[in-house]
């Protein structure tokens, strides 16, 4: 279930709120370098896919972390402060391809 739920998988260096996380109970060396791992786990597919010309449907995308609740903007608020604390590129946006209405999210 969770993200990919019935895909056939996603790629990613956004899990939720996480990086936050990492930075308050481990160091910020540990929350930069699990970004990095991820960036480096998305990269070598993707070289693996066009080095062997695999046909498929990897594509790159935005990916986000949305709330509709207005209790839950605060921790979006910070995590996207830490992820710029970290370097990761990240925006704060209230406009996403959702068929619906959120308040805020932030995207990598």
């Amino acid at each position: 279930m969770g993200v990919t739920a019935n895909t056939t998988g996603k790629l990613t260096s956004q899990h939720g709120l996480f990086y936050d996380y990492l930075l308050t109970n481990f160091s910020e060396e540990y929350a930069k370098k699990y970004y990095e791992a991820n960036e480096e786990a998305i990269k070598f597919v993707k070289d693996i896919i066009e080095k062997e010309k695999i046909e498929c449907d990897f594509k790159e995308q935005d990916a986000y972390v949305y709330t509709r609740e207005e209790s839950e903007l605060q921790k979006i608020k910070e995590e996207v402060d830490t992820m710029g604390e970290l370097g990761i590129d990240v925006e704060f946006t209230d406009e996403t391809e959702l068929p619906f209405e959120i308040l805020r999210s932030y995207k990598i």
